[in-house]
């Protein structure tokens, strides 16, 4: 739909017409490979390096704000990569005694990644309380969280999710 290559054109243009110093221009993209190709295509058409100025995804962004907050744990700050954060979370189910055959943790990673995106904690997911299922999941969200925590790391949706809440506050 030509997102990165008009936010490319603008970039260029404000930096082109000194409407803004190149370095106080933050440009966010959702993925590393449009963060890239913008920073391509800037420096082809402004003929300079441009390999230092802020052009980031948006996971990125979220974790520069992020790692500047101070931390009560001993141990640093840390994101999980995808295969890291499904073991955590099957080993949430296993705490809270969902089983694997009743419930595929692919399909209770999708719906606690949703609930995240939708900026629900887990106890803003139960929206039913008599469904025995969401019960379910929402225990597992929780107890996924609580892991998360105790070892001072994040998933990629808590990224966005602890960042729109920190900006909010």
């Amino acid at each position: 739909t030509g997102k990165t290559e008009i936010l490319t054109e603008r970039h260029a243009r404000l930096i082109e017409k000194r409407l803004a110093w190149k370095y106080d221009i933050l440009s966010i993209t959702f993925t590393r490979r449009a963060a890239a190709q913008m920073r391509e295509r800037i420096q082809l058409r402004l003929g300079e390096d441009v390999d230092k100025l802020p052009i980031i995804n948006i996971h990125s962004f979220a974790w520069r704000i992020l790692s500047n907050e101070p931390s009560t744990s001993e141990k640093p700050r840390r994101i999980l990569d995808p295969s890291a954060a499904f073991k955590v979370l099957r080993q949430a189910m296993a705490d809270v005694k969902v089983r694997e055959e009743a419930w595929n943790p692919r399909f209770v990673a999708a719906l606690i990644a949703e609930a995240k995106e939708q900026g629900l904690s887990p106890q803003e997911f139960l929206t039913v309380p008599d469904s025995l299922g969401q019960q379910a999941i929402a225990r597992v969200y929780a107890r996924y969280q609580a892991l998360l925590a105790e070892c001072n790391t994040y998933d990629f949706s808590d990224l966005i999710l602890q960042t729109a809440r920190l900006l909010e506050t």
